[in-house]
């Protein structure tokens, strides 16, 4: 009986042994599995996604634009009050804004020269407004301020205004008023005038050429004068009218002046003209 009993504890000892040792085997080998598990899906694992880059503040959104200004004439008369602020008219925001006003603000110009209060520099600024606008029947009207005494010291504005201004009207205006002034010999308008005619310089070539041709030897001094608006508006495409101007004039001052216009736009063969001059008894 003993010896049964022994032999039953040694089998379950056996047993037993055998049972650890097979739960020792399979956790060793469920550790591998899991480690290679691991392993694999770490090699499987794709490569992750490059780090999207940093956000960049968006630039603020700048105000809009303030109204462009509308026309009426009290803002023109608030522009033009600000002239004096102004030292020149690519400069001066004032002058663009009116200018940009067109037309409509011509009579509102016209008006601030009238304005005994408005300071000198300012009113220049409105008669250069004025030519800039190009406004043909305001020519005229710039010839005759610019004839007045009491315009006196805007008299090469207004006739340089007057030129801008352009149209039939404005250039009959100034050359009626040149035609004044070399007939008399206490007009001195020409010079400032012919500042106007050098926008006209086909038209006050032709006219200047057409008076030569009708003036008297006993006008000599208008004979000047209109030689002078010739070399003062004449360009190069005048050159065949001021050859023929030449070739058609005695007076010996209006010659030279001629010839040497001639010489200046391009054609060099009026020299002989100063060398007969000299030998003239010409008083001049």
């Amino acid at each position: 009986m003993a010896r049964t009993l022994l032999n039953v504890r040694a089998m379950l000892r056996i047993r037993t042994l055998a049972f650890v040792t097979l739960a020792i085997l399979g956790a060793a080998g469920c550790g591998k599995k899991a480690a290679k598990d691991q392993q694999d899906k770490q090699t499987n694992t794709p490569p992750s996604a490059p780090s999207p880059a940093p956000l960049v503040a968006a630039a603020p959104t700048p105000p809009p634009p303030p109204p462009a200004p509308t026309y009426s004439p009290d803002a023109a008369k608030q522009l033009v009050a600000t002239f004096g602020d102004c030292v020149i008219a690519d400069t001066c925001d004032a002058y663009k804004t009116l200018v940009g006003f067109g037309a409509q603000v011509g009579p509102d110009l016209l008006t601030a020269l009238a304005d005994p209060a408005l300071p000198a520099d300012s009113k220049k600024l409105v008669v250069e407004a004025l030519g800039a606008l190009k406004l043909p029947d305001v020519g005229p009207k710039l010839v005759e301020l610019g004839s007045d005494p009491a315009y006196a010291d805007l008299q090469d504005e207004l006739f340089k205004a007057a030129g801008a201004s352009g149209g039939q009207a404005a250039f009959d205006a100034l050359i009626g008023a040149y035609d004044k002034a070399i007939r008399d010999s206490d007009d001195d308008r020409d010079i400032p005038l012919r500042g106007g005619l050098r926008a006209f310089p086909a038209e006050s070539v032709a006219w200047a050429k057409d008076q030569l041709a009708k003036r008297k030897p006993k006008d000599a001094s208008d004979a000047t004068g209109i030689a002078d608006l010739i070399t003062d508006s004449a360009t190069t495409a005048d050159l065949p009218a001021v050859v023929e101007a030449l070739g058609k004039s005695k007076d010996v001052m209006v010659r030279d002046r001629l010839a040497a216009e001639a010489i200046e736009l391009g054609d060099l063969t009026h020299f002989d003209v100063f060398v007969a001059g000299l030998q003239s008894k010409d008083q001049y």
